[in-house]
């Protein structure tokens, strides 16, 4: 362990989910050696600072021989490589020591502040609140739930909505959602 780092451990969370550990984030970062096709953004390392100005950021770091899974991929906003010559990848020390310089190096040249956007939590239920809409008016037939989920949760990302927006949103939604129903009921009966 670092010499004086000792506090850092002391005050960690330990969780039992990915879900768990990125509620709170407003984005949410992947890590990965690969180009994956996955619908997040990719974005260099020095990119990383400006995600900051939008709230607080998660950042998932996979296992070094096989990296993030897709269900961890589904939580991602935004993906992150490290550039590299030679290896194809950097093992996890290496990849959080670089992570952790380019925002050491882009905090000293602080941004304009972006008003905070919602977290991981708020976005996933938006998402699923979505889901359940498309699935009433059978838009999900022979479609991947899972790649329809993660195209809804990126462009929802891409809104920065403040958490007032979204709550609005999902009111919204459930609205839809009720008419919806009441309209099928009232057709089957």
């Amino acid at each position: 362990m670092a010499p004086n780092a000792h506090h850092i451990i002391d005050n960690s969370t330990i969780v039992g989910s990915v879900s768990a550990a990125i509620s709170d984030a407003t984005t949410v970062v992947g890590t990965s050696a690969r180009q994956r096709r996955a619908p997040s953004q990719h974005i260099h390392p020095k990119q990383l600072a400006k995600l900051m100005d939008r709230g607080p950021i998660s950042i998932l770091f996979g296992p070094e021989d096989t990296g993030l899974t897709n269900n961890d991929l589904q939580h991602v906003d935004q993906l992150l490589t490290i550039p590299t010559i030679e290896n194809k990848s950097l093992n996890l020390g290496q990849s959080v020591t670089v992570i952790c310089a380019a925002l050491g190096v882009s905090q000293s040249q602080a941004n304009p502040s972006i008003p905070s956007s919602i977290g991981a939590a708020r976005k996933a239920m938006l998402t699923k609140s979505l889901i359940e809409v498309l699935t009433h008016v059978g838009y999900l037939k022979g479609q991947s739930d899972r790649n329809v989920y993660a195209t809804l949760y990126q462009l929802i990302s891409r809104f920065r909505a403040t958490d007032q927006e979204a709550k609005a949103a999902l009111g919204m939604i459930k609205k839809i959602r009720r008419r919806i129903v009441n309209t099928n009921h009232e057709i089957s009966s």
